[in-house]
């Protein structure tokens, strides 16, 4: 029972360890990209939910690209009014191949 004991201690402090080594690599990330104001603000609006089991971060929604003006996109009839045959917008060489390279001769001194 003791040796049992003691094996549950080292798997705790083998995670404790581990999930210590974990953290400090996060810190350092969250440290080197995100200035400190920025990291203030974020602690200042950021709340856990219990319900679904991670932090939420309030206001998120009017950040970046879902704030940005969203065009539409036009209609399938709008690109029926192209040319199709684009036999003119390609040039090719037909069948010539390169000419073979001349061999050097070589000079002794």
């Amino acid at each position: 029972m003791k040796q049992e004991h003691e094996r549950r201690v080292e798997t705790l402090l083998d995670d404790i360890k581990q999930l210590t080594k974990e953290m400090r690599l996060q810190e350092l990330l969250i440290n080197y990209t995100i200035p400190p104001e920025f990291q203030e603000l974020i602690e200042k609006h950021i709340l856990w939910n219990e319900e679904i089991g991670e932090w939420q971060l309030h206001y998120v929604a009017y950040t970046g690209n879902n704030m940005r003006q969203r065009t539409p996109t036009p209609p399938p009839q709008a690109f029926e009014q192209f040319d199709t045959d684009l036999e003119m917008v390609y040039w090719t060489y037909g069948n010539v191949a390169p000419a073979p390279k001349k061999k050097r001769k070589k000079y002794r001194l």
